[in-house]
């Protein structure tokens, strides 16, 4: 290890270490407190889309503070929460496994929500889509926690047996047994590649695809139709003509939200694989390179996992941003929060004057 920590890849891990995890909690924090609270706001919180987007903001928040402040804690304290006690042991690996998972896969059900609303529209209403999301958020936590269940029966305290044949406490947060040791090196790797990075990004792609070829085929439609209306209506009253023609913009223009949001999802969805997707390389190689007896070797695995690691974090990061940048509605909602926060400002500090 001496040889390993003198080669400037260990010492580069080290330092993004020691940077990108406060940091992130920093601005994660931020970012998606300002998310749920505008989800949550009057002009947001009747759409199911809001009620998802708000707990994948939970979510996201509970993934950077349960995984980060491990870290946090191990490089500037040397304080190891794992092993710390055998509730800190399952605990924290529960709870961080069941904020990750679950943020894939409300992903994946307010997707499913866009295409119903697109596909289906006419046979929705409000109030049924509200109760549809809860029941599906209940869904998502309930198959997260049967998903992520094997960590209370696989790792735990691990006995190994010395010289005078009695059993010795070798590791609090250990394998429980061989095969939960096997579990955890050769099929694990394969499970989260599937339940947590694959499955929901497949699905995500596959029903945004349905999603644009409707709005497509929609948009198209209607624009037909807004060209055929203005043809004939030159020909007929103007008066009429004007309130035929604005009625037309006003039902081609009704999807815009709905092609706003969509694009917004899918560049959560191409940033969820392409920030997620190391994490998971690096899980199928780990047990192969973790039986390097180079240095060298070691030290640059141990800064391709950190940088691993810290991509996999920003994705929990950055949904803030993304929204920003790509949802029209999200930057409205934002801006009249800031502004109705301004105002009440200003009203504080002038009623002690009154």
């Amino acid at each position: 290890m001496a040889f390993t920590e003198s080669y400037y890849e260990y010492i580069i891990a080290r330092e993004i270490w020691r940077v990108f995890p406060p940091l992130y909690l920093c601005i994660g924090t931020v970012g998606n407190v300002l998310t749920f609270l505008v989800m949550c706001r009057k002009g947001m919180r009747h759409l199911p889309s809001a009620l998802y987007l708000a707990a994948l903001a939970v979510t996201d928040t509970v993934a950077i503070w349960v995984g980060l402040m491990r870290h946090i804690l191990k490089e500037y304290n040397g304080y190891d929460l794992l092993r710390s006690s055998l509730f800190m042991c399952l605990g924290q690996r529960f709870v961080l496994y069941f904020a990750l998972d679950a943020s894939a896969w409300i992903l994946v059900v307010v997707t499913l929500e866009r295409f119903i609303s697109v596909v289906v529209p006419y046979r929705l209403n409000l109030k049924f889509s509200m109760k549809r999301a809860r029941i599906s958020l209940i869904i998502v936590a309930v198959f997260t926690t049967f998903q992520d269940s094997y960590v209370f029966f696989t790792r735990g305290l691990e006995y190994d047996i010395n010289s005078n044949g009695t059993e010795v406490l070798v590791d609090v947060c250990g394998f429980v047994s061989p095969n939960a040791k096997y579990f955890w090196e050769e099929i694990l790797p394969w499970y989260v590649s599937s339940f947590y990075v694959l499955g929901p990004f497949l699905s995500m792609i596959i029903l945004n695809s349905f999603i644009i070829r409707k709005l497509f085929i929609l948009r198209k439609t209607r624009l037909d139709a807004s060209v055929s209306l203005s043809r004939t209506s030159q020909q007929s009253n103007r008066d009429v003509s004007c309130s035929q023609q604005d009625s037309e913009r006003s039902s081609v223009s009704r999807p815009d939200n709905t092609v706003s949001f969509t694009i917004m999802l899918l560049w959560v969805s191409f940033i969820f694989l392409i920030l997620t997707f190391p994490s998971t390389v690096n899980l199928l190689m780990e047990k192969r390179i973790a039986k390097e007896s180079d240095p060298h070797r070691r030290a640059v695995f141990a800064l391709v996992v950190s940088i691993a690691h810290v991509m996999n974090y920003l994705n929990h990061t950055v949904t803030f941003f993304l929204y920003c940048l790509t949802g029209k509605r999200f930057r409205r909602e934002l801006c009249k929060m800031f502004s109705d926060l301004r105002v009440f400002c200003s009203r504080s500090r002038v009623e002690p004057h009154i």
